[in-house]
């Protein structure tokens, strides 16, 4: 089966997304077109959009890159050259259309009929939308709370792809409870995580031991981006915990959003934070294992209303217990033992104090991890896709029959 995947994300990013462990598993049994985001938002004037700009003009410009990662089958990742997603209903329709024509070219090029896209973004609605293929919209995110996105046009966008697909994934409750509203068949598919082994007996980074100097580590990956990260909060945590190290790991991003020049300068001054830049993510697992707490201290906002962190089950497979805000979507997992919320700075210092004073029950957490793993999820997926195949080729059946009949 020929599979576009239209991603959510570049094919090289800080750590591997959604749509990069379904590319990687759909290769194992079939061909796939790994199609990069043309991103949801126009770019503002900043050092961070300027090389995103270029370094997908690059892309466009060269090449396509083919990924050959011990598979039956190689990754074709492809880039379309045009402008990020506006708030023009013009200009967009004319951007889409370019961006639609240059992926046909591309696939016709590579002699590639689509046999089913797995689109992770609205835009899906407008590339290759003539084609007759089975179609999964898989949403991960609130698109549409992102700050300098076109939020109607978008909204209007995923409801097309709504009606065109045979079946909508959410992967979180607050996400599936919105797609209930507007598709029929909604899969509730939370996100999950690699279950892979504790290794205690590894050795600890040299730059981690450095930084800690035998403190207790507080632990973050990802993105320290103004739109998910409360640096208020995350402020107030640190300075109540000036014993132990918290340690990041990953990009500032400076698109979107920015933090207030006071809580930045104040949070960059605080002697017990440690930057340690972004890591490759094989690499993050060593890191992990010695973290004794790990944390996602994200704003309250319609944006993470849906968020469920893959971080977290990175923090779970290393037994790793995780102190939280509130997030709707914790709230409604009901991890027990793994995920502690907090509704204040107070109760966040309070809450890691302890955790990193006590012996956690390691065994519970790695259960709440190997009820959340992609092993799991790849059934799942296998599945949905040869019950799509059956559902279309009895279609295709009776519709050659009505044209026989009717002949």
């Amino acid at each position: 089966m020929n599979i576009l995947v239209l991603a959510s994300s570049s094919w090289k990013s800080f750590g591997p997304l959604n749509c990069h462990f379904i590319a990687k598993h759909l290769a194992k049994s079939h061909r796939v077109v790994f199609v990069e985001s043309i991103g949801l938002r126009w770019p503002r004037l900043c050092k961070h959009d300027f090389y995103k700009i270029t370094g997908r003009i690059k892309k466009a410009l060269n090449i396509d890159i083919k990924v050959i990662d011990n598979h039956p089958h190689d990754i074709d990742v492809v880039s379309v050259l045009c402008l990020p997603l506006g708030h023009s209903r013009l200009v967009n329709k004319l951007n889409l259309w370019f961006a639609d024509w240059q992926l046909r070219k591309k696939l016709k090029k590579r002699e590639f009929e689509i046999d089913l896209v797995w689109g992770f973004l609205p835009y899906m609605s407008e590339l290759c939308k003539n084609v007759d293929a089975i179609k999964i919209y898989h949403k991960v995110d609130f698109y549409e709370a992102n700050p300098g996105v076109a939020e109607n046009l978008l909204i209007e966008m995923e409801d097309k792809a709504l009606a065109a697909a045979e079946v909508a994934i959410g992967t979180s409750k607050p996400i599936v409870r919105q797609l209930v509203k507007r598709k029929e068949r909604v899969l509730s598919w939370s996100n999950v995580g690699e279950n892979y082994s504790h290794q205690s007996n590894k050795e600890m980074p040299k730059d981690l031991q450095e930084a800690a100097k035998e403190r207790k580590i507080v632990g973050y990956i990802g993105n320290i981006a103004a739109h998910k990260i409360d640096l208020h909060w995350l402020c107030e945590v640190i300075d109540k915990c000036d014993e132990h190290c918290f340690v990041f790991i990953g990009q500032i991003n400076e698109g979107g959003d920015r933090f207030s020049k006071n809580d930045w300068q104040r949070f960059i001054n605080l002697k017990n934070v440690v930057f340690l830049g972004p890591k490759p993510y094989e690499e993050i697992k060593a890191y992990i294992d010695y973290f004794n707490v790990g944390l996602i201290p994200f704003r309250l906002s319609p944006l993470t209303h849906g968020s469920l962190p893959l971080k977290t089950f990175d923090f779970f497979s290393a037994r790793v217990p995780v102190v939280s805000t509130r997030l709707d979507s914790y709230v409604e997992e009901e991890f027990e033992a793994g995920v502690f919320l907090v509704d204040c700075a107070e109760e966040g210092a309070e809450t890691i104090k302890k955790l990193c004073q006590q012996v956690m029950d390691g065994n519970l957490i790695q259960k709440i991890s190997e009820q959340y793993s992609w092993e799991q999820r790849f059934k799942d997926i296998d599945q949905l896709i040869v019950e799509l195949s059956s559902n279309q080729r009895e279609r295709q059946y009776e519709h050659r029959e009505r044209i026989v009949s009717a002949s």
